[in-house]
């Protein structure tokens, strides 16, 4: 199996975690593969092109096996009612996680890998707080201050 180069440049982006115990070393979890992973935990070397899931060999782990064996492992770590969580859920949850934390628009898109930040508004806007109340009182102030 050979790695397919992304659909973009942009597409390729390093990954931070978040350093809290959510990240726990644990086995068989997402969280403590991906931490390994990026944290260099491990008998692989970590770099740009390091794999976050990977093969005891170093080798990246094929979609079939990593969807029969790894996510239904994680997906069992789940309350009941969240088992039915598809992989690319994640992506959504953290996109949405990000943007109502206060992130800017364009740092999501830049960690999604979006071509242009068009399409991360387009998917995403709706979750951006509303600024109608701040721009308005934005034009009061300049107003304001221009008497």
């Amino acid at each position: 199996m050979t790695a397919q180069p992304p659909l973009t440049l942009d597409a390729r982006a390093a990954v931070g975690t978040a350093d809290h115990s959510a990240l726990q070393y644990q086995p068989h979890s997402i969280a403590s593969l991906t931490a390994r992973a990026i944290n260099g935990a491990g008998p692989h070397p970590i770099g740009p092109d390091a794999m976050v899931f990977h093969t005891v060999t170093g080798k990246a782990v094929r979609h079939t096996a990593f969807m029969r064996s790894v996510w239904p492992t994680a997906r069992m770590a789940l309350p009941v009612e969240k088992r039915k969580l598809r992989f690319h859920d994640l992506r959504h949850t953290c996109a949405t996680l990000l943007i109502a934390a206060g992130a800017h628009a364009k740092l999501v898109q830049e960690r999604l890998g979006h071509a242009n930040i068009t399409t991360t508004l387009n998917l995403y806007g709706h979750v951006l707080p509303s600024t109608e109340a701040a721009l308005v009182d934005a034009l009061d102030d300049v107003y304001a201050s221009a008497r």
